[in-house]
Parts: structure tokens; sequence; C-alpha cells
């Protein structure tokens, strides 16, 4: 968990680095304004969702909440996709490299609503 402090100096950090690159514009800009936070559990990213309008995404083994700011900066919550989706394995192909090897081929399935009520 984050501290006040430490939330507070990483938003100053932010401000420090758009004013460094407002007063020096012959400066390259940074390829990616791209920032991750993750929870753990879905009841966590639920409650997060339910503050204000998120996109809802996933990749690879990822689900995430995402807001997208103006000059190509986005803030991002992931959770680990098994706790918001079921994997479904279909199967399993090889792997024809040293050593050879299988993995499994697979897709997720979302079944319920992240804003659907979670019971434990």
């Amino acid at each position: 968990m984050t501290t006040v402090q430490e939330r507070q100096e990483f938003v100053a950090g932010l401000r420090e680095m758009a004013a460094f690159l407002e007063n020096n514009p012959d400066l390259p800009m940074p390829i990616s304004g791209g920032h991750n936070a993750f929870v753990e559990t879905r009841a966590e990213l639920a409650a997060i969702a339910r503050t204000m309008a998120w996109d809802k995404n996933a990749n690879g083994d990822y689900f995430y909440l995402s807001r997208r700011f103006t000059g190509g900066h986005s803030y991002e919550i992931n959770v680990h996709r098994s706790e918001v989706c079921r994997k479904v394995v279909t199967g399993t192909k090889v792997i024809l490299a040293v050593p050879e090897h299988e993995v499994e081929e697979f897709h997720w399935v979302c079944d319920e609503p992240l804003l659907a009520e979670v019971t434990t």
C-alpha cells in the first residue's frame, strides 16, 4: 500500500517531469506515457470500477481498467485475469524448439460482469 507521502512525491515528480519537458523543447519526447498500478482481487478492481467511468480491457494474463489522457498518457489498473475470467483450456500444441515442449492452447471466458456482486 502506498503511503500519502509516497503518493504526493509521485505526483510531484510527474509535475516536475512535465515542467522539465515543457522548459526543454529541444529534448526528444518519451515514447510511452503509460502508468500501471496493480490490485490483487476482483473485489478491489470492482470497487475502483464503481468510482467513475473506465475503459475495460484485457491483454495476455491481465484484465485492466484504463483512462486515457491528452498527449498519449494512460493510467491502467491491472488484476490477474484469472480473478475476473476463467481460463478454458482447448488443447495443447507442441513447440518445435530445443527442448521440444508442449504449451496449453486456451481462451478466457468472463462469465460475470466486473460489477456483478461477488460472493465469497
